[in-house]
């Protein structure tokens, strides 16, 4: 995984798994249910995830992003986040 620190107090890695596929960030302050926040990421910042909804109720507030990508991409991945949480939020 890619190290490195989050820009944004309202974001948050939980914990960075080295075995698992997926990641879950935490997102705290926005006023956005955990159903929006992907949709504008993907939209507007080109990044997909999923929302944590899409495991259960106890999902909200929770991104969950795919790391089948080159360190290269999640890196990409994390800056444009980085650059929209810091225009939108």
């Amino acid at each position: 995984m890619v190290k490195r620190p989050h820009r944004h107090p309202r974001l948050s890695l939980p914990f960075s798994p080295k075995a698992l596929s997926t990641s879950s960030l935490i997102y705290e302050g926005t006023g956005l249910k955990s159903q929006e926040l992907p949709t504008k990421l993907l939209e507007e910042a080109g990044v997909a995830c999923l929302s944590g909804t899409a495991f259960g109720k106890f999902g909200e507030g929770y991104l969950r992003f795919q790391r089948c990508h080159s360190p290269e991409n999640i890196a990409k991945a994390l800056e444009r986040i980085d650059e929209w949480v810091g225009k939108h939020l």
